[in-house]
């Protein structure tokens, strides 16, 4: 895979970018923008290499419905399409940022080669926080749309992903082996197959939930004590998710706040 440093890149705006990287599936290429900011460069941290590596692995899986798109004016992306492509966007950063961990060993994901807010937002080692129900995430995108920094409305898929990675983060260092936490990773990328096979795509016709792939990455073979089933809970912010796992139930999980 082409790494390219140092080149030019425009944002939704046409201007040029800095302190950025991405991955371009037609090109197959991971792209850095020239940094222009005191810290470690992006071209040497190995979280961002590892982040946008990640996104190869889930758009090949995905290829027939999703595109990673990098920005354009919000006319260009409304309807349900655009809404299931903001899920999918949504689980490609949370899982790439999942991977960039488990690259790295810390829950710093990028350190300072992002500006502070940014980096202490994609830390891993906080509370794992509930995903947008379909109606919130709609009123989201409604509002980041209409505002001057988030006009392709993506500011949502990172705010959700963060707390997919989380979720994932607590789980895995639960597990007591690495053994164990290998096996958790396979069992996600399996499950991830699965999806595209069950038309967890773009182009569904029917409106997209953020909780619908859950059950796909985090199967009741690693949710199943009390402890796991609270962080499964506070995911998902309702009880009926727990009818998936047989060793959940509302009685064995903590009321989460």
């Amino acid at each position: 895979r082409v790494v390219n440093v140092e080149m030019i890149m425009l944002d939704d705006k046409g201007e040029p970018e800095s302190n950025n990287a991405r991955y371009f599936y037609e090109q197959d290429i991971i792209t850095i923008a020239p940094f222009k900011k005191s810290g470690i460069p992006m071209a040497i941290n190995g979280g961002v290499i590892a982040h946008e590596y990640f996104h190869s692995v889930f758009e090949r899986l995905f290829v027939k419905s999703y595109r990673s798109q990098s920005g354009g004016p919000p006319q260009q992306f409304e309807g349900l399409q655009f809404y299931n492509e903001i899920v999918l966007r949504s689980w490609n950063e949370g899982l790439a940022d999942f991977y960039a961990y488990l690259y790295l060993q810390t829950a710093d994901l990028f350190g300072n080669s992002v500006q502070y807010d940014v980096q202490m937002a994609r830390k891993l080692d906080l509370p794992v926080d509930r995903l947008s129900t379909a109606d919130e995430l709609q009123q989201d995108l409604s509002f980041q749309m209409q505002g001057p920094k988030c006009t392709s409305g993506f500011c949502v898929a990172y705010q959700e992903g963060s707390k997919i990675s989380r979720f994932l983060y607590t789980i895995w260092n639960r597990l007591d082996t690495d053994e164990q936490r290998w096996q958790f990773v396979q069992d996600l990328l399996i499950g991830l197959r699965k999806a595209t096979e069950s038309n967890f795509t773009a182009s569904n016709t029917q409106q997209m939930d953020l909780r619908d792939l859950v059950p796909f990455i985090a199967n009741q073979k690693w949710v199943h004590d009390s402890k796991s089933c609270e962080f499964l809970l506070r995911l998902m912010g309702e009880t009926e998710i727990l009818d998936q796992y047989s060793e959940c139930s509302q009685k064995s999980v903590e009321a989460a706040p």
